[in-house]
């Protein structure tokens, strides 16, 4: 791992918001909506996991901030798409991202923010 390792937003959640742009384009109107929704949950659980995976790897950065950013990023995506089948998930992504925040708060600052 190079000394300046930098994560930021990884690779798959921007592919993730890429391809949900281009589906929802295609198939907004589909009669088979209830099986792309099926296929968007399995893939944004993937997702999730990858995540957390990534952020255990032992990084130079703290595994909070590589959680915060991504699901922060992937819940602002999905308060724009308005995709009614990942509510659920959108939520959780925001919980995920504020559970860490918090977390890395408090390791770093000392304190929570209030």
């Amino acid at each position: 791992v190079p000394k300046k390792t930098k994560i930021g937003i990884l690779p798959f959640v921007i592919g993730f918001e890429e391809f949900l742009t281009v589906a929802e384009t295609i198939f907004k109107n589909a009669e088979r909506r209830g099986d792309l929704d099926k296929a968007y949950n399995k893939i944004i659980a993937a997702v999730f996991t990858s995540i957390e995976n990534i952020a255990l790897m032992n990084l130079k950065i703290p595994p909070d901030v590589v959680i915060m950013e991504n699901f922060h990023q992937i819940y602002c995506f999905l308060s724009e798409m308005k995709i009614n089948s990942l509510e659920d998930r959108k939520k959780e992504a925001h919980q995920q991202y504020s559970e860490h925040l918090n977390l890395y708060v408090t390791k770093y600052l000392g304190q929570p923010l209030e």
